[in-house]
């Protein structure tokens, strides 16, 4: 489960970096440091794109840097993180704002859980 999903700045110039982070854990015991995050964009750059989250004593955390476009506009920055089991996956969302003259930003997290069958 995603527990969070925060972003340093949600309007950003041209060429800038925000740091993104996420937190999540996964309900059974022993798992939650074994959960992978997956980070997409649709425009600008992110690294790392992938990376392995968590521990079993605290909820498990990935953290991305996102590099603005040179060009302004929404950009929308995806996260989806799996369990070790591949079956149950949560995604999230957020946007970004590139661009001098934006007036405000916006954010959207949508989470689904898939459930085990």
């Amino acid at each position: 489960m995603i527990d969070s999903l925060t972003a340093s700045s949600l309007l950003v110039a041209q060429g800038d970096t925000v740091t993104i982070k996420a937190s999540g854990h996964d309900p059974d015991p022993g798992q939650t440091a074994l959960l992978t995050s997956s980070w997409a964009t649709t425009c600008g750059t992110l690294s790392p794109q992938v990376d392995t989250t968590g521990n079993d004593t605290t909820d498990g955390t990935s953290t991305v840097t996102f590099t603005a476009p040179l060009a302004d506009g929404p950009c929308t920055v995806n996260l989806t993180v799996t369990d070790p089991n591949g079956v149950l996956k949560n995604v999230a969302s957020l946007t970004i704002q590139v661009g001098a003259a934006a007036a405000v930003g916006s954010a959207k997290m949508t989470a689904n859980l898939d459930t085990y069958r």
